[in-house]
């Protein structure tokens, strides 16, 4: 079937055939001993090349390789004038690939000569002066010496070679700069150091390491990502990973070219796209493979001008990797710049990203022995869990070398605190002391001021002492001019200790400044620090941010949530909560989200005291009170459900109620019983958690409850796979049955009995059945519950005071669920039973009973456990019983013998299953072997019951006599002897019926895989009237599988090709005739006429085939049924057999002739065979083909359009008069409308009929048909790209933007990310807020939007603003991506300053911030 969307009337596909003909015609002109075209690609997935031609020495071994595009000439030479406009491409090609000799190839295969150009420096030159810009294409006149035919082949190759040696000649220079340039940006990497300060030996070795080598030791295929993302926080030791991966491989076969972006300085280090580009095409062509690292790319990112042109060259080259098969990039960079630069975003889609968190456990504690052997022990894990970071863990490590009495910190702060009294506030002179604090200090403002980690600073002349000796004990890191701290977290606490000691208020100088996310961690620093040093001070600061109405909300919120992380508040902190009570419920709601802390109840009771009354759900603050009082519940259950009882509010008490049961209560609290109680029937989704959670305070409660569930699953109506019924069976019931066995399988046994005595019906074997129970799948949640039951019967089955009166339960109720339990427990210990399963054997009447159903199983292997039991005269007893059994079936007659040879097909059957079952072979008396022997004579086997599974229903499975194995062993008599005999009605092992089919197919495949073997035979069974004409056929068709020559089984084929059996079975007839249609022979005349005959065979008027089908059902689907009718007949696969045919030359015309000349009486879904195949390559002449097509058509209807629309598009714009009367025919036809106005639409632009499509367009958009006009604006959306479709896009866009039907404002939100950048003010302007419903297609006009961030970050912002999201249904579940988005509009801002746009987001921010929105947190804990 044809694709349902057309393509624009740019026709690429005949120049791709005939520059696949030219590379053909390539590889047949060069000798094979000179030159190796194995290398060159048809339609290859190669950038802008072929491939390649190794040009060969005399030994056949490759020196030189030759990179080439290639393509047919489009104009002969004439007058010895011969010229071809080079494409773009493979000049831009070669200027980036400077190692390597590129040549352009022009193929006239009809006279047999190639032209060519050699891609040199020059020509790069010429080709850009051509005009002021670099054109698609530019027209070259080839030389005489660049013309070659068969006659100066060789010629042409040595000139190659010599361009080749002068080209490796000419860049060796250049190599050698490419090796300096290399090797002064890897000197940035010396700089990094992978030890701890000042620690021989010390270095930590990262996993990541090995991750990355064997990412970049893999092969470099095109399946294979080129890029390699080393993604982890600040500080986490990415440069060292990098750093270790560079000094890890000395392979020869590898060249890297280090880059360390955040070292690149336009003064000191510039570096320029041409240097790179350069040095890598010089590695690419003299190494293996080619490794580029980058080291820090987010520093690019984070640039205080707008300025991007190092991040954007650095981009340019990681997109342009796929011009370098054998290159690939390793680039670290930040977590929060991956998610949310919009740049560097897109690097996602293209890499394999392996994350780099904090240090193990192990690592750390590793690297504190190195320190000193055992410190790892000494040090608490609280202290540990500060050192995962490996920066601060050298900053311990600078610690301790200097001072090691204190080793164990309670926080980070106290660990700075430590470092900054030892090594700022050393014994040295005061006047040192205080140039040191001032001196980090000035570091801390510049970074504040300046916007980034790693400003340019220089020190004056009295701070330099002072500025080297921070260095030399690591507290600050040079590189240039510039300067850094060792890590981000001990700026924030220098600036903090700043403030604290000047007594300055930081909110004070918050206002001053923007506002944004990135003030959030240095806010968070001034407010941790002032808690540990001085409460007093803190509760001003946080005063002054929560009570100025100049501070953002989410800054408000971050000290919020600081006071809710508070153990143990001071008097000035709940007062301070208490004034944010009375000024801001909002912000009292955000608090009560996050406090837990038990120190914190008192104040917020009073606080809610004060509240409750008049709580309504509806408020604001309802959510964030029942979290706060949820967290409480356990602890103070009285005080928090008495607060909640005085909401007086019926239905706002009730569902605070439920949401606080939901989380951990304490259920030996009356307060709490009667709470569930009271909202049993609210809190019914949850009640299986809130079981699970009143398990460990009240286990007699939950096993109550529990138990009422069971009961409930038991005697349910509906589907026992609901999700409460789900979680009942396989969380809470197993959770039970491990931590309360006993009580669980009380619990059960009670449920079980109890549903057998409500609910048995009368089964069919004496014993009665249980709905809930009967044949079921232990998949489902009932199964599930048994199975827990089972398995702790046969647990506690040894335990007879626990089990025996369970099992008298279970069989006095004479259930076969029961008795299948109970014999189940009986079976593991035997013998603590004996006196329940002798009465069960007195008679061959009782034992008859549980031969039949589920319960004959778990019976028999409860009789074979407790035989093993029985002493020597009991065991005879038992077999003599067996052999005196007599069953009532024993002689039931089958006259007719349907089933078997036996007149009494059951005689003695349930004895032998008894015998089988039950007794050992070896400890049988001699009359019971005796009676062994004479059974197993007449029933040929043993026979074991299995166990009863109903996890599937299904009827019996019909297959072959034996398994595929045992087929594949059987000798030739067998295969006769069973052909003669066997019958469908047949049985086989496990009592399933024979499929002749499947053992006829069985019979095919062996032929198949040994014809020589079976060729005998099967001439051998095609004379034997008695043998059926399947065996044959299946035998002649394995042979012809089997690669047996077709023309020595003509005498056997010749049988089944005919008339009548292609009628019988169409499918086998054209099976074997495909063999004898590949190539002209003496046959191929007889089976074209038969074939012929049977396409213009008429359907019967009851034929099921042509029957019409529904008219209401899809156009596409009806065209593809029509297909599929025309396959399935014989007159379809005789018409197919036909067009295969037409892979023989001298056949083509004829068969064309027959189809063109037989239209008229054919059925339409005979038509569909030459008009669906003959349109394919290997069957396709265009001439013939279209001269058919118009009779074709005649009288078809649109199901036709559907299977072949290229065709006829093609013929609309070229050949119209081929396909007019047909499309004037089905116009009329809404069910055409969908794919016409795709052939009019990419008509209407540029083509001879173009007034004519536009005008059929515009009719058929008059009848204003939704499907329609939503098509055209899908069309439209993607033809916008092209600009010969721009105006017609744009005019249509326009036209619809404002239609209000759900499809229409579909197709503009789900196709618009087919739009370019470029066109994204135009699509704002022409959208603006549709108020259509949306549905997902939304997602994709997102993703338009994030494309667009990095050129229309402003109107980006806008757009977002103006579509009103929030309206739409479950806004949340678009929440995320919109906050993403968002983040990278405010990435990109913040890097163009633009301030006031970044306020309008940062407004919303706030409101995500309060939401809690967990993409924003995830954010900003990647920004801290």
């Amino acid at each position: 079937m044809s694709d349902r969307e057309l393509i624009p009337n740019v026709n690429v596909t005949e120049s791709s055939k005939l520059d696949s003909r030219s590379i053909r015609f390539l590889k047949d002109i060069f000798p094979d001993d000179l030159v190796d075209c194995s290398q060159l690609q048809e339609g290859g997935t190669l950038p802008n090349i072929d491939g390649y031609l190794d040009i060969l020495c005399p030994d056949g071994t490759a020196r030189e390789k030759v990179v080439v595009q290639v393509k047919h000439l489009t104009y002969p030479e004439k007058n010895g004038d011969v010229y071809y406009d080079i494409p773009q491409s493979i000049y831009a090609y070669a200027e980036r690939h400077k190692g390597e000799l590129v040549l352009f190839i022009a193929c006239d295969y009809e006279h047999k000569k190639i032209y060519w150009r050699n891609i040199s420096e020059t020509s790069i030159e010429e080709f850009r002066n051509k005009s002021d810009h670099i054109q698609n294409t530019a027209r070259y006149h080839f030389l005489d010496s660049e013309k070659c035919s068969e006659n100066n082949v060789k010629e042409t190759i040595e000139l190659w070679r010599e361009l080749y040696k002068k080209k490796m000649d000419s860049i060796k220079d250049d190599r050698k700069l490419a090796d300096q340039f290399a090797s002064k940006q890897r000197m940035c990497f010396n700089l990094i150091s992978s030890e701890l300060h000042g620690v021989k030996d010390s270095h930590i070795y990262r996993y990541q390491v090995d991750e990355v080598m064997q990412w970049i030791t893999k092969d470099i295929s095109r399946n294979e990502k080129s890029i390699c993302l080393l993604a982890g926080d600040a500080g986490v030791g990415k440069s060292a990973v990098l750093k270790e991966l560079i000094s890890k491989n000395r392979n020869d076969g590898i060249k890297y070219l280090c880059i360390k972006a955040d070292s690149i300085d336009d003064n000191g280090n510039p570096i320029t796209l041409g240097e790179l580009r350069d040095t890598l095409a010089y590695y690419s062509a003299s190494a293996e493979n080619v490794i580029l690292i980058i080291d820090q790319i987010d520093a690019l990112s984070q640039s205080l001008t707008n300025d991007r042109t190092h991040l954007n060259m650095m981009m340019a080259v990681l997109s342009s990797l796929e011009d370098w098969t054998n290159v690939k990039a390793v680039v670290s960079c930040r977590k929060y710049d991956l998610e949310y630069d919009s740049i560097l975003n897109s690097l996602k889609d293209k890499s394999t990203i392996i994350e780099i968190g904090e240090l193990s456990d192990e690592e750390v504690a590793m690297a504190l022995d190195k320190l000193e052997e055992g410190l790892s022990k000494k040090v608490d894990c609280v202290t540990a869990k500060i050192l995962r970071t490996v920066q601060v863990l050298n900053s311990f490590s600078i610690l301790f070398q200097r001072n090691k009495s204190r080793i164990n910190f309670n926080s980070q702060i106290e660990l700075y605190d430590a470092l900054w009294d030892t090594i700022i506030l050393d014994s040295s002179s005061q006047y040192d002391v205080e140039i040191r604090e001032q001196l980090m200090y000035k570091i801390a403002e510049t970074i504040r001021k300046a916007g980034t980690l790693n400003p340019q600073f220089a020190p004056t002349s009295s701070q330099k002492q002072a500025y080297e000796y921070l260095a030399s004990n690591g507290l600050i890191r040079r590189e240039g001019c510039a300067v850094s701290f060792f890590h981000q977290s001990f700026y924030e606490y220098t600036l903090a200790r700043h403030y604290s000691e000047n007594n300055s208020l930081f909110a004070t100088d918050i206002k001053k400044e923007i506002q944004g996310l990135e003030m959030r961690s240095m806010v968070k620093a001034v407010l941790d620090f002032k808690r540990g040093h001085d409460i007093i001070k803190f509760v001003e600061e946080a005063r002054s941010i929560l009570m100025d109405s100049d501070i953002r909300l989410h800054l408000k919120l971050l000290t919020l949530s600081v006071l809710a992380f508070v153990n143990n508040p001071s008097c000035g902190e709940k007062l301070l909560i208490t004034e944010v009570y009375q000024k801001d419920r909002k912000m009292l709601g955000y608090f009560l989200r996050g406090v837990s802390s038990i120190s914190w109840f008192p104040t917020i009771r009073n606080i809610l005291n004060r509240m409750m009354p008049e709580l309504r759900k509806t408020d604001e603050v309802f959510f964030p009170i029942m979290v706060c009082l949820s967290r409480y519940a356990f602890r103070n259950p009285e005080d928090v459900y008495g607060m909640i009882n005085q909401i007086q509010d019926q239905e706002s008490r009730l569902l605070a109620i439920a949401y606080n049961l939901r989380e951990h209560n304490d259920y030996g609290q009356s307060c709490v019983l009667k709470a569930y109680a009271e909202t049993k029937s609210q809190n019914a989704f949850f009640v299986i958690n809130i079981i699970q959670d009143a398990i460990q305070s009240n286990s007699k409660f939950a096993l109550e409850e529990t138990e009422k569930l069971i009961i409930d699953c038991f005697m349910s109506e509906d589907s026992c796979n609901k999700h409460d019924q789900y979680e009942l069976a396989k969380v809470l019931c197993p959770k039970l049955s491990i931590e309360y066995s006993k009580e669980m399988l009380r619990v059960l046994h009670n449920c079980i009995c109890k549903t057998v005595y409500k609910t048995a019906q009368n089964g069919y074997y004496g014993f009665s059945t249980t709905k809930a129970f009967y044949r079921i799948d232990m998949e489902t949640s009932n199964g599930k519950l048994l199975k827990i039951y089972e398995d702790l019967l046969i647990r506690y089955s040894p335990d007879e005071t626990i089990v025996r009166p369970l099992v008298i339960d279970l069989l006095s109720l004479k259930n076969e669920t029961t008795l299948s339990m109970a014999f189940t427990a009986m079976a593991v210990a035997p013998k603590l039973y004996d006196n329940l399963i002798r009465p069960l054997l007195e008679n061959s009447e009782e034992i008859e009973r549980y031969l039949h159903g589920d319960v004959e199983f778990f019976f028999l292997k409860m009789l074979r456990a407790w035989y093993d039991t029985l002493n020597e005269n009991d065991a005879e007893l038992y077999q003599r019983l067996l052999l005196s059994y007599k069953s009532e079936f024993d002689f039931k007659y089958d006259a007719a013998r349907k089933w078997s040879r036996f007149l009494c097909p059951h005689l003695w059957w349930n004895k032998w299953v008894l015998i089988c079952n039950t007794l050992p072979e070896d400890l049988m008396i001699p009359e019971m072997k005796r009676c062994y022997q004479e059974l197993m004579r007449r029933f040929g086997r043993r026979y074991e019951v299995e166990k009863p599974d109903h996890s599937v229903i299904v009827g019996h499975f019909c297959g072959g006599v034996v398994s595929s194995e045992k087929y594949g062993r059987w000798p030739i008599s067998n295969w006769l002897s069973s052909f003669l005999k066997l019958g469908e009605y047949k049985w086989r092992e496990g009592r399933n019926p024979i499929s002749l089919r499947e053992h006829a197919d069985a019979f095919k495949k062996c032929v198949t895989s040994e014809p020589n073997k079976f060729y005998d035979f099967v001439l051998e069974i095609s004379t034997m009237a008695d043998i059926s004409d399947m065996y044959k056929v299946v035998g002649l068709e394995g042979l012809l599988a089997g690669g047996i020559n077709p023309n020595s089984l003509w005498n056997l084929a010749e049988l089944y090709i005919t008339e009548v059996f292609a009628k019988l079975d169409s499918y086998t007839f054209s099976q074997i005739v495909e063999y004898y249609i590949k190539e002209e022979n003496r046959h191929i005349d007889g089976i074209m006429q038969l074939c012929k005959t049977l396409t213009i065979d008429s359907f019967a008027e009851n034929d099921s085939l042509v029957i019409d089908e529904d008219r209401n059902m899809d156009m596409s689907r009806r065209a593809s049924d029509l297909l599929t009718r025309g396959m399935n007949s014989y007159q379809g696969r005789a018409a197919e057999l036909l067009v295969h045919m037409c892979t023989i030359p001298s056949r083509r015309l004829e068969i064309y002739e027959f189809f063109t000349n037989c239209c008229s009486i054919l059925h339409d879904c005979v038509k569909t065979m030459p008009l669906y195949y003959l349109n394919t390559e290997s069957y396709f002449d265009e001439e013939l083909y279209f001269r058919m097509l118009k009779p074709l058509l005649s009288g078809m209807g649109p199901e036709a359009l559907y299977i072949r629309a290229n065709a006829i598009q093609w013929c609309f714009y070229h050949k119209n008069d081929v396909v007019s009367n047909y499309i004037n025919c089905i116009e009329h036809d809404f069910s055409s409308h969908e794919l016409l106005v795709q052939i009019y639409f990419y008509g209407a632009v540029g083509g001879q009929n173009s007034e004519e499509c536009e005008d059929r367009l515009e009719k058929i958009l008059a009848v204003d048909n939704e499907d329609i006009v939503a098509k055209i604006v899908e069309i439209a959306m993607k033809s916008y790209v092209y600009a010969e479709y721009r105006d017609l896009s744009m005019k249509y866009l326009e036209r619809y933007a404002m239609d209000n039907r759900e499809k229409v404002v579909n197709a503009y939100l789900w196709y618009c990310n087919s739009l370019p950048i470029e066109a994204f003010d135009w699509y704002c302007g022409i959208v603006k807020t549709n108020m259509g419903k949306k549905d997902r297609e939304i997602y994709n006009q997102l993703e338009y939007v994030k494309k667009c961030i990095p050129v229309y970050p402003v109107q980006s912002y806008k757009f977002i603003s103006s579509q009103r999201y929030s309206d739409i249904d479950g806004v949340n579940m678009v929440d995320d991506e919109i906050v993403e988005i968002l983040l990278e509009i405010y990435k990109k801002l913040s890097q163009d300053e633009n301030e006031d746009a970044m306020n309008e987001i940062l407004d919303l921010f706030d409101e995500y911030i309060y939401r809690d929105n967990r993409v924003l947190k995830n954010a900003v804990s990647l920004l801290s």
